[in-house]
């Protein structure tokens, strides 16, 4: 037999595993009659008794099973298939009690499927019942999907091992529909979703290897557009692009503190940047230099630094990381400039005390390497232009507003009487904040500098914060809360 594999996805809700659709010739011929009364219409009802599901495969297995009819059984079928539906044996008997007995000394050790069937006199088929059976050990792995949560039409990985060599023969079944296969090979499978899927539910996914071995994983199908990049049960918040959008930069719980990790978004392990025992914060990522900036408590007792720098060392060295920041007062939100402006190649906030009198401020700073801190508005959370001419942040209520660098400038207030945070200015120009209260939850919306173009990007019925747009603008990342826990998500835009 070649060497064949499936990926085969089952939604339980939907599809039942005690009954298949036969691959054989037999079929359901008809009505027939009763000699000239109501014609028999109704088909047989069979169950197979022996042997169990989820049975071992002997090298003789006795198969067994019932059937009732309301006129006569004329015929009972049993079939050993694949578990890609393919018939390997078939046998028959006229009578009961009903049973057969199937020689698979010369079968492969892998899974089964052994089925059985019934045809009464006037030629009403019953369904197929089936049962599964397995010989040896599984030699395939399923290590699971990347990404973890994906969308209709979107690309999805298997991953594991002992998936058998691309000989062209396999293919992608998802609940009855046939997904194409992009790459094949022993490690991994790449397909994309098929059209006609439910979204917005975690279905079962199952991988037969060489139509022997059956691997089972779940997945979730998440409205269009959006994939979820972590799966985990810590929290991941705060995320960035690096400056080519391959990679994404956030902050997670995961090695038990707070720190800084990155993940590719073509799928790859995580891999940590920071591990000082304070906790680190929400990253950004010098789009010219790759430098990271990040909060850290690891500054002075009780309050939180702008540090900046390299944290992982390449195959050169040059690893380093330092304070910019280092005073009794809350530093977060660093921003850096895709283009210097004046000067000014990093933006943050700070809850600043101006009075020494124990009462803060959140308020925006400049920084520049010659010029040092240089006040510029009061507020949080705020993003440079493309240009670095001007910065969109959000105010004490929670408005979204802009501002030019400079001394004097007046800011521009784009949005009231809404809860909007975090803006973050795109390279086309726009830009993207998430907005309480949408239906009860956070939704993500855009708009124009200038106050125009206001739109609602996201607004499912779960929580969406902190975006931030890719280098080109195609992609949205963020942190959504959908499942219990807060993970990253990317959303593509239409």
């Amino acid at each position: 037999m070649r060497n064949q594999a499936v990926l085969l996805i089952v939604i339980p809700l939907f599809a039942s595993l005690n009954g298949c659709s036969s691959d054989s010739g037999i079929t359901d011929t008809g009505g027939g009659g009763t000699g000239g009364g109501v014609a028999d219409t109704l088909a047989p009802v069979v169950s197979i008794t022996s042997p169990a599901d989820g049975s071992g495969l002997p090298a003789s297995l006795g198969i067994a099973g019932t059937a009732t009819d309301d006129t006569e059984i004329d015929t009972v079928f049993f079939e050993a298939r694949d578990l890609c539906g393919l018939a390997l044996w078939s046998a028959h008997d006229l009578g009961p009690p009903y049973a057969a007995t199937w020689d698979a000394s010369g079968e492969q050790d892998g899974g089964y499927r052994v089925c059985m069937a019934a045809v009464d006199t006037a030629g009403n088929m019953s369904d197929w019942a089936c049962v599964n059976v397995s010989k040896g050990t599984v030699a395939a792995r399923l290590d699971g999907f990347w990404p973890k949560a994906t969308y209709i039409g979107s690309r999805i990985k298997a991953r594991g091992s002992g998936f058998g060599a691309d000989d062209g023969s396999g293919r992608v079944s998802i609940f009855g529909h046939e997904a194409t296969i992009e790459e094949w090979s022993d490690s991994a499978v790449t397909f994309v979703i098929p059209p006609g899927l439910p979204s917005d539910a975690i279905i079962s996914m199952e991988v037969l290897v060489n139509c022997r071995w059956r691997l089972a994983g779940d997945i979730e199908i998440m409205p269009a557009g959006i994939i979820r990049l972590t799966d985990a049960s810590t929290m991941e918040e705060f995320p960035c692009w690096n400056a080519d959008g391959s990679m994404i930069y956030f902050c997670s719980t995961r090695s038990g503190n707070w720190d800084i990790w990155r993940i590719a978004v073509a799928g790859g392990e995580w891999q940590q940047v920071t591990s000082d025992p304070e906790p680190d914060f929400m990253p950004d990522i010098d789009p010219s230099s790759g430098e990271m900036a990040w909060m850290s408590e690891r500054g002075v007792e009780g309050s939180y630094d702008i540090y900046h720098g390299y944290p992982i060392c390449g195959p050169g060295g040059g690893c380093w990381e330092a304070p910019i920041t280092a005073d009794n007062d809350v530093n977060r939100a660093p921003a850096y400039s895709s283009q210097v402006y004046q000067g000014y190649s990093m933006v943050y906030g700070q809850f600043y005390d101006p009075d020494d009198d124990g009462s803060t401020v959140p308020t925006i700073f400049l920084y520049s390497g010659t010029a040092g801190h240089v006040e510029l508005a009061t507020g949080d959370n705020p993003s440079f232009s493309p240009n670095g001419r001007y910065v969109a942040y959000q105010n004490n209520d929670y408005e979204i507003c802009t501002i030019e660098v400079g001394a004097g400038a007046d800011p521009a207030i784009l949005t009231t009487g809404y809860g909007d945070f975090n803006p973050h200015w795109g390279n086309n120009g726009r830009i993207v904040f998430h907005r309480n209260g949408i239906d009860g939850y956070i939704g993500l919306c855009v708009i124009n500098p200038d106050g125009s173009g206001f739109e609602t990007l996201l607004d499912q019925r779960w929580d969406q914060k902190d975006p931030a747009w890719s280098p080109d603008c195609s992609k949205i990342v963020f942190t959504g809360h959908r499942s219990g826990n807060f993970d990253i998500y990317v959303y593509d835009l239409p």
